[in-house]
């Protein structure tokens, strides 16, 4: 089949770009012919047989200026007129808008999280919004989260089926080795910014020191925010530069190294006030495969990506007490040789999350 996926960029340097990565990756070995339509000097890494054309606006900015909106709409006319393509695929939600102007035959939709609800606030922006949404054909979602937030927002007579992520077994994969876990060190992937909870995370450290004094929270992600300023100055006046670190952003290839010498990954998510929430929680599968449990937090995307006491652990949202106390558990667990199960178990429950099984649910 020919496919044009329409997206930000494909690459690994942010969620988005990952799952278009390995989405695009997967239709080629299937044998598909893909042309993507990415963002004007997006990174996309070559994948052979995949033609890019950089022609997009970034996916945020998309509508904030109507002129250069529909110069953009008509620039894709011209690829899908030109193309020829059995499937358009909306990686990116934003540029669904597009669709509002276009008709095509078969126009798939992935709904990723926060982006699936945000799209074109403002009357007449969320008239065009949802004129697009009419036109898509099939929706697919990363977590049961995200399709119950999406339907309450965007009722559809169209069903909207589960494709829950992989994880890249070439990039991540640690045998269990449990013994040479560092003691009581645990990571935290991600952006540094409200919705990640890291906040939340450093003031479950703060409890634990009482209790282990050489506890260790590397944090690694960007953190050049204000909310990482926040979480800087916490660190500084509560006197926990000892067990908090900040890396800054790390590229994917060192973070296997990371994730060896910790106990555990930890992302407690919220549900932030701008609306934003966890749509998956993909690093917590990238920590599985490394042989470390994860903890995640309940009422958003984690709940897909954690099974409780399978490959981790599910605490409520915003409560650094619950998230301290199951952290504790952890380090209990190390010190009295159970541990290694745990690790065992959560590097086999990766092993039966592949890209493969994900693009199988595209319905090609």
């Amino acid at each position: 089949m020919k496919v044009l996926y329409i997206c930000n960029e494909v690459s690994s340097r942010n969620g988005w770009a990952v799952i278009n990565y390995h989405t695009v990756k997967e239709a080629v070995d299937k044998g598909h012919d893909v042309t993507c339509l990415v963002e004007k000097g997006s990174l996309s890494v070559e994948i052979p047989g995949v033609r890019y054309l950089d022609i997009l606006p970034g996916p945020i900015s998309i509508g904030k200026n109507p002129l250069s909106f529909l110069k953009s709409v008509s620039l894709v006319k011209g690829v899908i007129d030109k193309g020829s393509f059995d499937i358009v695929h909306v990686l990116v939600e934003p540029y669904v808008a597009y669709f509002a102007f276009l008709e095509v035959n078969n126009l798939y939709m992935t709904l990723v999280g926060t982006y699936s609800l945000q799209i074109l606030n403002g009357k007449l922006k969320s008239a065009i919004y949802r004129k697009a949404l009419g036109r898509v054909t099939h929706f697919f979602t990363i977590s049961d989260y995200t399709k119950d937030e999406f339907l309450k927002v965007h009722p559809t007579s169209k069903k909207v089926e589960l494709s829950p992520l992989g994880v890249d077994h070439e990039t991540f994969s640690i045998e269990n080795k449990a013994q040479q876990k560092e003691k009581c060190s645990f990571c935290l992937i991600g952006q540094v910014k409200p919705r990640k909870g890291v906040l939340i995370a450093i003031k479950a450290i703060e409890v634990l020191k009482e209790k282990y004094p050489q506890v260790k929270l590397y944090i690694a992600g960007d953190a050049s925010s204000e909310y990482s300023h926040k979480c800087l100055s916490y660190v500084s006046h509560h006197k926990l530069e000892d067990n908090v670190e900040f890396l800054g952003h790390r590229e994917q290839s060192s973070l296997k190294d990371l994730y060896s010498k910790c106990l555990a990954n930890v992302l407690p998510s919220v549900n932030a006030d701008d609306g934003a929430f966890e749509g998956f929680g993909l690093i917590h599968l990238e920590a599985n495969a490394c042989s470390i449990p994860s903890i995640g937090s309940l009422n958003c995307g984690n709940e897909s990506a954690i099974r409780s006491g399978v490959n981790g652990f599910l605490v409520p949202q915003r409560d650094h007490l619950s998230l301290a106390e199951t952290m504790g558990q952890i380090i209990e667990m190390k010190n009295n040789s159970t541990y290694g199960d745990l690790a065992q178990s959560s590097f086999n429950y990766a092993a039966t999350q592949t890209w493969q099984n994900y693009f199988q649910t595209l319905e090609f």
